[in-house]
């Protein structure tokens, strides 16, 4: 099979012929071997169809109860699938609370340093106009002393 569908060959078709109840062939018909095949296909037909029969009324007497306990199973997963989910949803929402007061504690944080910069920046202009003012001063003092 592997070797066929390795060469892209189409599947052949189904052998019906076993499916069949045919009497021996117009060659066969006084050929007890060939009327011993037909006979032995018969009874396999045979057995196959009471086959089908016991299968069908199990079906009927345990299918619906079958399909119910398949369903009750199926619900009873689905509600512990639910059940994990709500927690993973939960614990996303816990580590995004816990995210976001982090980045606005950082941020108060930042804008603390914002200022702290913007004050000393301030200052040392202040400073440098101070410190301009006593060169100019100095200077003046030198230049009316001479």
């Amino acid at each position: 099979e592997l070797m066929r569908l390795a060469e892209a060959q189409p599947m052949p078709p189904l052998d019906m012929s076993r499916l069949q109840m045919d009497a021996p062939g117009q060659g066969r018909q006084n050929d007890p071997v060939a009327w011993l095949q037909a006979v032995h296909n018969a009874e396999s037909q045979l057995e196959q169809q009471t086959n089908r029969l016991d299968n069908l009324e199990l079906m009927q007497q345990y299918g619906a109860a079958a399909w119910r306990a398949h369903l009750a199973q199926l619900e009873g997963m689905a509600g512990q699938l639910d059940k994990e989910h709500d927690q993973v949803k939960a614990r996303i929402e816990a580590v995004n609370k816990k995210r976001k007061y982090e980045q606005l504690e950082a941020a108060k944080k930042l804008r603390s340093f914002e200022n702290d910069w913007l004050e000393a920046v301030q200052k040392n202009r202040a400073i440098e106009a101070a410190i301009a003012r006593v060169h100019a001063e100095h200077a003046a003092l030198k230049v009316a002393a001479s």
